[in-house]
């Protein structure tokens, strides 16, 4: 059988549009994991928001700023989680004091902490008074029963991984 020469070209225009698509659905992942942005989707039901744009770690981190964090310690609020999304509601320089499970940074309280967590279990409160190391943070989640640095501490600036945005 003999394929007429408009009908070849068609062929091999169609294979290689086919073979490029191929080479670039390929490839993307492999591009995606070296930009410097990303969006990223959650299932933390932390905050409001569910997609973020991930940007590099830096940083002296501001007030308000999100983060994200590799877990540096290990328990039952963590077992199955690496990382975690807070906020930067204290920073290096600024003053913590916790009084009765209060948290005030430089004279404003920023948050209380729960006594027991939903399972009636106790929780163990961070206490602190006095003037936050730099590089170091208080982080924050807006849901009341988030665990966060009430109760694990401050986080050492090593342990952030990436800036994160809210987008939706």
């Amino acid at each position: 059988m003999k394929i007429s020469q408009p009908a070849l070209s068609r062929k091999i225009k169609i294979s290689a549009v086919f073979l490029a698509a191929l080479i670039v659905f390929a490839a993307l992942p492999v591009v995606y994991e070296r930009l410097p942005y990303k969006i990223v989707a959650t299932k933390d039901r932390s905050f409001p928001w569910r997609i973020w744009i991930e940007s590099p770690p830096g940083s002296n981190y501001r007030t308000g700023e999100y983060v994200e964090l590799r877990v540096f310690f290990q328990n039952r609020y963590v077992e199955h989680v690496r990382f975690l999304i807070k906020q930067v509601a204290c920073r290096g320089g600024d003053y913590l004091r916790v009084e009765e499970g209060v948290f005030y940074c430089n004279g404003r309280e920023i948050a209380r902490a729960q006594f027991k967590d939903s399972a009636g279990r106790p929780l163990r409160i961070m206490t602190y008074d006095g003037t936050i190391p730099e590089k170091s943070y208080f982080v924050l989640a807006s849901h009341p029963m988030s665990y966060d640095s009430r109760y694990y501490g401050l986080v050492d600036e090593k342990f952030i991984v990436h800036r994160m945005r809210p987008i939706i």
